[in-house]
C-alpha cells in the first residue's frame, strides 16, 4: 500500500484576505514490501481555497493536504505514481540481471 506524506508546505503570509495560505506542497509517496522500498516525491502547487472551504493553517491535517495534492495531480497521475512504485518493488524483488558469486569460489 502506497503511503503519501507531506514533507513541507510553503505558505503565502497574506492571500485573498487569509493568513498563512498554503500554495506549494512538497510530498513523498512510498511503498515497501518489508525489505525493498520505492519512493517518489514532488512539489505541487495547490489552489487557494475560498470562503467556507478555507481551513486555517494550524487546523490542517496531513490527509486534507494530501487530498489537495491528489486532486491537483488527478486520478490518472496518482494511479501512475502508485503503479510505478509497485513496479519498482517488483523489479527489486526479481531483478533481470544479477551478479552471483563465482562458481569456483
Amino acid at each position: 500500500m502506497v503511503n503519501w506524506t507531506v514533507i513541507s508546505m510553503m505558505v503565502k503570509v497574506q492571500e485573498a484576505g487569509y493568513t498563512d495560505v498554503v500554495y506549494l506542497v512538497k510530498w513523498l509517496a512510498s511503498d515497501t514490501d518489508g525489505t525493498n522500498e520505492a519512493r517518489c516525491g514532488g512539489n505541487t502547487e495547490v489552489p487557494t481555497p475560498a470562503g467556507p472551504t478555507f481551513t486555517p493553517y494550524d487546523q490542517l491535517t496531513e490527509a486534507q493536504v494530501i487530498g489537495w495534492v491528489k486532486d491537483v495531480l488527478g486520478p490518472q497521475r496518482v494511479a501512475a505514481i502508485e503503479a510505478d512504485l509497485n513496479a519498482q518493488i517488483l523489479f527489486m524483488q526479481q531483478p533481470p540481471v544479477t551478479s552471483p558469486p563465482l562458481p569456483w569460489s
